[in-house]
C-alpha cells in the first residue's frame, strides 16, 4: 500500500544450506550416534528382560518408547526429560535418551560457536524440545524441531513416535508445492464447514486486476478494469513488504495506460514473477498486487481502494503471503528444507537405520501467526519474519478466507478451521500455547458477523439477555485483546497509514457492532472501557528527560493510536464492571467519509469526578500524590510499592516518559468500578477502581490531554484506616466536572 528503488533479483541459492555451511567443521564433523532401537522396552511397552525398568539417572527417562519423543503430559517438572551439560559430555551411553539429547544439545552450541558449558541444558516436554545456553548474563533459548523424513509405519521405530516430515527444494514451487497448496485449498472448499458457511460478495471485484492468462502476452501480464472481467472471477491477492524496491512496473498517473496495454515480464520484481507463476499454477487467471493495481501517487483512488481492503483481501480465493521476504526482490523461497537442516542421530534396530534430523529454530505453526504477545517480552516483534512486523500487511492475512505463507523453505497453509505446512506439520501436532490468533478472529467475531441473527438477535430476545450480552463482550474483548494486543507494535512507513491499515479489521467488526461508531481505533459502545488502555509495561532503557511525548500519528492523545507502542489492558470480572464517567460527546470525522480511514476531526467530552493530584519523576519512576490534611501523601511510591493498591501507569512513546518536570499536576478522573480477575490466587475477588490520569492543557478551562491510567485495589489486607482515608479525601476534595480530553 506505499510507495517505496528496484533491486536486482538475489540468486536462488543452490542445495547446499547456509546452515550447514555454518554448521560444516562443527557439527558435520562430530559424529552422529547410532543409537539402538528399541531399548529396554518392546514394542507393547513392557520390560525387555534383563533390562532395568527404573529411570535413567542423568536425564530421568524411564526407557518406555513412547516417551523417547514426546512425555506423554507435559504438566509439571517431574514428566520433563532433562540433560545438562555436565552429563551431556560424554553422554551415559547406555541410554539412548541421553545419546540424542546430547547430540542436540553440542549441535546447538556448536552453532553459537561455543562448546556446552555445565549450566548449559536441553530437556524435553511433551514433545518440545527447549535448549538453554549460559551466555555472559543470562541464557539464551531455542526451540529445536526434531523429525525423520522416511515412512515409519510397521517398523519398529514407529513405536517411538518420531514425527516424519518431508523435504521441500527451492526447484519445486510451482510444480510439488503448487499441488500441495491446490489439495489444502480444495479441502477447505470442500470439507470446512466454517469456511465454506462464510457469507463472501460472489459478484465482488476489485476495481482492478492483473491478468496473468492472456496467452498472447506469453510471460507478460496486463492491468485490466473491472467493467473487462466476469463477475464472480476468482483472483489471487498478494501480501507482502514493500521494502526499498521501487519497481518498475509501479502503476502511476503516468504509467496508467501503458500497464493496461502490457507489463513486460522483466519489470517484475521477483515476489510478483514467483506469486504470477505461482498464480498460474494454481489455475487461476487473475492476481490483485497494489503496487500495480492501485494509482501510486493519486490520492484519490489510493484513499478509496484503502477503503476496500476488507473487501479485497476479504473475497481473495487465496491470499499469498511472502513470509521472510523484506521487500519485492527477494522472491518467494530461498533454498530448501532439506538446507536448513542437520542431522543429529541415526536410529538402528540391527541391519535397518535412519536419519533423525533437526532444525535449530522452532516449526511457525508452534507459535501460531499473530501471536506477538507470545515472543520476547523485551522486543515482542524481535524474531518475527518481516511480513508479520509490517502494520499493513496484519489486516491482510486475517480478514482472508485462506492464507499461503511462503517462509524460505516450505509453505505454510492457514485458514478459518486450522492450519498445515509442506513438510507435514499441521496444528494439532506441535507444541502451542495459545489458539491461532486467526482462528479466534474467526470464532469471536468472523462467525458472529456471518450470523447476526442468531448471535447478536439474541440481546433482544426475551429471557436470553444475559447470553447476548455475554456474547458482546466477548467480541469487545476480542477487539482489546486479539486486534490491540498486536497491532499497535508493528511498522509503518507512513505515519498518516495508522488508523487506514486496521480499516479492513475494523470493517469486520464493525458488522458486529453495528449500532456503534468506530473512534479512532476504539468503540462508542464500549468507550470507557476501551480508553483504559495503558502502554507497554516493558522497561526503557536510559530513558531521557522530556517534556512532551513523540507523537507522529497527530491523533488524540486518548487514543491508544497516537502513541507507537504496544498496550494492555487490566481485566475485570464479566458483568462487574460499572461505569462511573458518562460519555456526553464523542465523535470523529474522517477523510474522504470513509469511517477507518485518516481522522480529520474529534471530540471527546465526559463527565465525571475528578481530583487534583501531583506526579513527582525519578527518571522513569513515579510516584502519586494527593492532597490530605494539609500536605501531599503519596498514593504510590515511585519504587513500585503500592501504599494504597494502585500505582499510576503512566504513558510513554518508544524512547521514555515525559517526566520533565519532575513534579507536575496531574488529575484522576474516575471512570469506572469492579471486581479485579487478575490475582486469581485470592479465594474473594479485589474490588478495584479505575483512573483516567489527565493534564490540563491551559489554566482555567476543562480541557485536558491523556498522561496514563491507575487502576486501585480495595484488597482484604488493606487497612481500615487507609481506604476510610482515601475515601474521605475522595468525597471532600473531588469534584464532578466536564472534561473535554483532546
Amino acid at each position: 500500500m506505499m510507495e517505496s528503488e528496484k533491486l536486482p533479483r538475489t540468486q536462488v541459492p543452490e542445495r547446499v544450506s547456509e546452515a550447514n555451511a555454518h554448521f560444516e567443521g562443527r557439527v558435520a564433523s562430530r559424529p552422529v550416534p547410532v543409537i539402538d532401537l528399541p531399548h529396554r522396552r518392546d514394542q507393547q511397552g513392557g520390560p525387555v528382560h534383563g533390562s532395568d525398568s527404573g529411570k535413567c539417572p542423568c536425564c530421568s527417562w524411564n526407557g518406555n518408547p513412547k516417551t523417547f519423543y514426546a512425555t506423554e503430559s507435559p504438566r509439571g517438572p517431574s514428566e520433563f526429560i532433562i540433560l545438562n551439560g555436565k552429563d551431556a559430555a560424554p553422554p551415559r551411553q547406555e541410554c539412548c535418551c541421553c545419546r540424542l539429547l546430547s547430540s542436540i544439545l553440542h549441535s546447538i552450541a556448536a552453532h553459537e560457536d561455543k562448546p556446552v558449558g555445565d549450566q548449559d541444558f536441553i530437556y524435553l516436554s511433551g514433545s518440545f524440545y527447549t535448549v538453554g545456553l549460559k551466555g555472559a548474563d543470562c541464557h539464551s533459548f531455542c526451540t529445536p524441531v526434531i523429525f525423520t523424513t522416511k515412512e515409519l509405519h510397521g517398523t519398529q521405530f514407529d513405536y517411538y513416535g518420531i514425527p516424519r516430515r518431508s523435504w521441500t527444494y527451492a526447484d519445486s514451487l510451482f510444480g510439488a508445492s503448487a499441488r500441495w497448496a491446490r489439495n489444502r485449498i480444495s479441502e477447505c472448499l470442500q470439507s470446512h464447514e466454517s469456511c465454506r458457511g462464510l457469507r463472501g460478495d460472489p459478484k465482488f471485484l476489485p476495481s482492478r486486476l492483473i491478468n496473468v492468462g492472456a496467452e498472447e502476452l506469453g510471460e507478460d501480464v496486463v492491468l485490466e478494469n473491472r467493467s473487462s472481467i466476469p463477475d464472480g472471477s476468482p483472483y489471487v491477492a498478494l501480501s507482502y513488504c514493500w521494502g526499498d524496491c521501487r519497481p518498475e512496473c509501479m502503476t502511476t498517473p503516468e504509467t496508467l495506460q501503458r500497464n493496461m496495454r502490457r507489463i513486460p515480464w522483466s519489470t517484475l520484481p521477483a515476489t510478483f514473477q514467483d506469486a504470477v507463476k505461482f498464480t498460474r499454477s494454481l489455475g487461476v487467471k487473475y492476481i490483485w498486487i497494489d503496487t500495480i493495481c492501485i494509482i501510486q501517487g493519486n490520492r484519490e483512488d489510493w484513499s478509496y481502494e484503502a477503503g476496500k481492503m476488507f473487501h479485497v483481501y476479504g473475497n481473495a480465493y487465496v491470499t499469498l503471503a511472502a513470509l521472510y521476504g523484506d521487500s519485492s526482490a527477494s522472491g518467494l523461497r530461498s533454498t530448501s528444507m532439506e538446507s536448513l537442516s542437520v542431522k543429529v542421530a541415526e536410529g538402528c534396530d540391527g541391519q535397518n537405520r535412519h536419519s533423525i534430523y533437526m532444525r535449530r529454530v522452532s516449526h511457525h505453526l508452534a507459535h501460531p501467526f499473530g501471536d506477538v504477545n507470545a515472543r520476547s517480552k523485551d522486543s515482542r516483534t524481535m524474531g518475527l519474519d518481516p511480513l508479520l512486523r509490517r502494520a499493513w500487511t496484519y489486516q491482510e492475512r486475517m480478514v482472508t478466507p485462506r492464507v499461503l505463507y511462503f517462509d524460505k523453505s516450505e509453505i505454510i497453509f492457514e485458514c478459518f478451521s486450522g492450519a498445515a505446512c509442506e513438510c507435514g506439520a499441521t496444528q494439532d501436532d506441535l507444541p502451542s500455547m495459545t489458539t491461532p490468533a486467526k482462528l479466534r478472529f474467526f470464532d469471536e467475531v468472523v462467525r458472529v458477523s456471518n450470523n447476526p441473527e442468531d448471535e447478536i438477535g439474541m440481546a433482544t430476545r426475551p429471557g436470553v439477555e444475559d447470553a447476548g450480552r455475554e456474547k458482546q463482550q466477548k467480541i469487545e474483548k476480542a477487539w482489546r485483546g486479539i486486534v490491540l494486543g498486536e497491532y499497535p507494535l508493528l511498522a509503518l512507513s507512513f505515519p498518516s497509514d495508522r488508523l487506514p491499515a486496521l480499516g479492513a479489521i475494523a470493517k469486520q467488526f464493525q458488522k458486529v457492532r453495528c449500532r456503534e461508531n468506530y473512534l479512532a481505533g476504539l468503540w462508542s459502545g464500549s468507550l470507557v472501557t476501551d480508553l483504559l488502555w495503558h502502554c507497554a509495561l516493558e522497561p526503557l532503557e536510559n530513558p531521557p528527560s522530556k517534556s512532551n511525548l513523540h507523537r507522529p500519528y497527530s491523533l488524540p492523545t486518548w487514543s491508544w493510536a497516537s502513541l507507537q507502542t504496544g498496550i494492555s489492558y487490566h481485566n475485570m470480572r464479566a458483568f462487574s464492571e460499572i461505569d462511573l464517567a458518562e460519555v456526553v460527546e464523542a465523535k470523529c470525522q474522517y477523510a474522504d467519509e470513509n469511517p477507518f480511514g485518516n481522522l480529520e476531526h474529534s471530540v471527546l467530552v465526559l463527565r465525571g469526578r475528578v481530583l487534583h493530584c501531583l506526579v513527582e519523576w525519578k527518571g522513569s519512576a513515579c510516584s502519586l500524590l494527593y492532597l490530605c490534611k494539609g500536605g501531599w501523601t503519596k498514593l504510590s511510591d515511585a519504587d513500585g510499592q503500592e501504599l494504597y493498591g494502585g500505582r499510576p501507569l503512566m504513558d510513554h512513546d518508544d524512547t521514555g516518559y515525559q517526566n520533565s518536570p519532575e513534579r507536575q499536576d496531574v488529575y484522576l478522573f474516575e471512570m469506572k468500578s469492579g471486581l479485579d480477575d487478575s490475582h486469581v490466587w485470592l479465594k474473594a475477588a479485589s474490588e478495584v477502581q479505575s483512573y483516567l490520569i489527565l493534564r490540563r492543557e491551559a489554566a482555567g478551562k476543562d480541557i485536558y490531554s491523556r498522561a496514563g491510567v491507575m487502576h486501585r485495589f480495595h484488597r482484604r489486607k488493606e487497612r481500615a484506616e487507609m481506604v476510610d482515608n482515601w475515601k474521605n479525601v475522595w468525597e471532600e476534595q473531588s469534584v464532578l466536572t466536564y472534561c473535554e480530553i483532546c
